[in-house]
C-alpha cells in the first residue's frame, strides 16, 4: 500500500460550512470523514468510515490525525463527535487521539449514544 493521501470536497449545507474529506490509497477511496463548523471555534467530526477491505491498516487513526490538523488550521479550539458505543474500534481510535466522553444531549442523532470532545490547545 502506498502512502494514503486526503483530498477535500466542500459543500454548503444549511448555512453551515461542511468539508468532506476522502482518503485515497493506491488510487481508490479508502475512507472518508467530514468536518463542519458548529460554533465560533468548534467543529464536529462526522461521517467517518473506512472501507471494509482497508480496515486494520491504521487509516482510521490517520483520518483522526488529518481531522485534527484541519481543525487546527481553521483555528478550532474544540472538536466534538457523536457515535455509537457498538462501534468499539472507532471509540478506541477516538480515545487514542485524545477524545473524552462528555454528556450526550437528547435528540441530536437517533443512533448516537455517546458524545466525545477533543479540546485543542
Amino acid at each position: 500500500m502506498r502512502q494514503a493521501t486526503a483530498r477535500r470536497s466542500s459543500a454548503q449545507h444549511h448555512r453551515q460550512r461542511r468539508s468532506c474529506f476522502f482518503l485515497e490509497s493506491d488510487g481508490v477511496i479508502a475512507g472518508t470523514f467530514a468536518l463542519h463548523k458548529t460554533g465560533e471555534r468548534e467543529y464536529e467530526l462526522s461521517k467517518m468510515a473506512v472501507a471494509e477491505t482497508m480496515r486494520g491498516k491504521g487509516l482510521g487513526k490517520r483520518m483522526c490525525s488529518l481531522a485534527l490538523e484541519e481543525a487546527c488550521r481553521r483555528n478550532a479550539s474544540r472538536i466534538i463527535l457523536y457515535s455509537s458505543r457498538s462501534l468499539e474500534n472507532a471509540i478506541h481510535i477516538y480515545r487514542e487521539t485524545g477524545f473524552v466522553e462528555i454528556p450526550l444531549e437528547p435528540g441530536i442523532y437517533n443512533r448516537a449514544n455517546i458524545k466525545m470532545e477533543l479540546e485543542i490547545r
